[in-house]
């Protein structure tokens, strides 16, 4: 963890010293590159420092959930649209598919946006270029099925429930980047927040599919 931490800070640190030291000679296009891998280093220690206080208030207990009526099916147009340049730039299509009119339910909206957004990221990360992500919508029960799908190549059938646990690094990230293995541990505890459960399987054909419930509205018990 420490490590992760000191990688986009060293970058951080050591393109804005040398900006300062080659200021008077650098061109135009250098100063630009050298400010966008600032900002990249940036954005990158802020998302893990993010994960690292989610889970420290999962952990403690402290964290609160603000819930109101939410329609899944706009929170998963919400989650494609606003990563919608990573499709692009990955070369990758990404679909909604329900047969759902609505799909309400009493949840906290950011929270459950975290985690199909954190999913989805997933997916884009394992997936090939020129793939498909799917994302599914349905009711099971008294409950919402979200599942997302990728073409990747796949979870190690051993690591099926381990790509939860905390700091988890599986045998796939060694040809990706590989993160801090926090996202998906954050998503669990937020889904058990919610009463919901999820859990990740291999697809029949290839690639794998993660997928959580949580209760419809109508069926909480208030």
């Amino acid at each position: 963890m420490s490590h992760e931490l000191r990688t986009p800070m060293h970058g951080i640190l050591s393109f804005a010293e040398l900006g300062i030291k080659r200021l008077e000679t650098l061109s135009q296009e250098k100063m630009n590159q050298y400010l966008n891998n600032i900002q990249i280093s940036g954005n990158r220690l802020l998302f893990l420092l993010n994960d690292l206080l989610d889970l420290s208030k999962l952990e403690a207990g402290k964290m609160s959930l603000d819930k109101t009526s939410v329609n899944l099916i706009d929170l998963a147009n919400a989650c494609i649209n606003e990563q919608e340049n990573q499709f692009h730039e990955n070369g990758l299509i990404c679909m909604l598919s329900t047969e759902l009119s609505s799909a309400n339910c009493h949840c906290d909206r950011n929270r459950i946006f975290q985690v199909i957004s954190n999913i989805v990221a997933n997916a884009i990360k394992f997936s090939p270029a020129g793939g498909k992500i799917q994302i599914e919508l349905a009711r099971v029960k008294g409950n919402f099925r979200v599942l997302v799908s990728d073409q990747g190549i796949g979870i190690p059938v051993g690591e099926l429930d381990q790509i939860f646990e905390k700091f988890h690094q599986s045998e796939r990230s060694r040809s990706h980047s590989g993160g801090t293995g926090l996202g998906l541990a954050i998503c669990r505890e937020i889904i058990e927040l919610h009463e919901g459960n999820i859990w990740a399987g291999n697809n029949n054909d290839r690639g794998s599919s993660i997928m959580f419930e949580i209760p419809a509205e109508e069926s909480l018990d208030y």
